[in-house]
């Protein structure tokens, strides 16, 4: 069995597939030709030539992993590799943000959906000829990377779980089959705000990520959930008299609600160093007349929005899923799978 931190170590190394070791965890590069020397093989091993086309390098990235016990292989995981770069990002907000800042029903399938169709292919080739006992083969991802692992069986229909941390749902997306949902499991920090974007489907597991929790938690909780609710109504409005100025006021609403939560990191220690920075930077040459101005404006706003963007990328973190899942806390968590 592969149990929930073996997937979260999984969904971390993706991006950063070239190390030999992951939280401590060692994670074996193996080629086709070297897999009979594994008879008395323990742990975790990454197969890059199960599709030689598919590169660290790429904007998408995807990886086949396989977990032996005492030479024995007991179960396959494709890792794919979540928001990384500018491309990424531009998938991201394109698939999602009309549920961020819309009523959701502009979401699209994040376009790397095929990729992943095609390297699971590659996988299942792969595994049928050089794993030909192997049985469990499931998917995992962080992010968007979850996004895409649970559209493998709820939009592409391959019968794989998909374990995801701290991904976006897609329930609402279209061609999504939801009476596929038991295949999905999502490994969620409590306080994660992208797991909490799109409709989610499939077991839900919360996870006490100690990290910046505090804040998040206060963000989360001052989280205007009723404005936001109610700018659906004046997002769906069709009637072309009044479409134009009820998705203003609708969009206005939406963005309020998140900006009104910030008001709850002002007294944090964390934004006071950032302050502190901030004004002490400020004071070199160059400023002239804008000087006070950056000052006291400038100094407010970066240090906010860097404390904003730590606070939600803790809690967002697959590095600190990882560490939170072996807290005596989360045990019960971690240590579960899929039999």
């Amino acid at each position: 069995m592969i149990n929930f931190i073996e997937y979260a170590i999984l969904s971390s190394h993706v991006y950063n597939p070239t190390l030999a070791n992951m939280s401590g965890v060692e994670i074996k590069q193996v080629n086709s030709n070297e897999i009979s020397r594994l008879s008395n093989y323990s742990g975790l091993i990454r197969l890059p030539d199960a599709d030689s086309s598919i590169q660290p390098h790429q904007p998408f990235y995807m990886q086949l992993y396989v977990k032996f016990e005492q030479g024995r292989a007991v179960g396959a995981v494709m890792a794919i590799r979540g928001t990384d770069n500018i491309p990424n990002f531009i998938v991201d907000a394109k698939s999602f943000s009309s549920d961020v800042f819309g009523d959701g029903n502009k979401d699209s399938l994040p376009a790397y959906l095929n990729h992943a169709v095609m390297f699971h292919n590659s996988c299942e080739n792969y595994l049928s000829r050089y794993f030909p006992k192997l049985t469990q083969f499931s998917v995992t991802g962080h992010s968007l990377g979850g996004a895409v692992a649970q559209l493998l069986p709820l939009q592409a229909g391959y019968p794989s779980y998909a374990v995801c941390f701290n991904s976006p749902g897609c329930g609402h997306l279209q061609g999504v089959k939801k009476d596929h949902a038991g295949w999905v499991i999502n490994v969620n920090a409590e306080y994660d705000f992208v797991s909490k974007i799109g409709l989610t489907l499939g077991k839900v597991y919360l996870v006490d990520v100690p990290n910046e929790e505090l804040e998040a938690k206060r963000l989360y909780t001052s989280f205007d959930k009723k404005r936001f609710e109610e700018s659906d109504q004046d997002l769906a409005d069709t009637n072309p008299l009044t479409m134009i100025n009820k998705s203003v006021e609708g969009h206005a609403d939406r963005l309020y609600s998140y900006i009104e939560s910030l008001d709850k990191l002002n007294n944090t220690a964390e934004l006071q160093k950032k302050y502190f920075k901030c004004q002490t930077l400020s004071k070199g040459d160059g400023w002239l007349e804008n000087k006070s101005y950056f000052l006291q404006s400038g100094c407010d706003l970066y240090s906010l929005t860097h404390e904003y963007t730590n606070v939600i990328g803790a809690q967002h973190s697959i590095k600190n899923m990882v560490n939170a899942l072996q807290l005596p806390q989360n045990l019960s968590i971690g240590h579960n799978g899929i039999i």
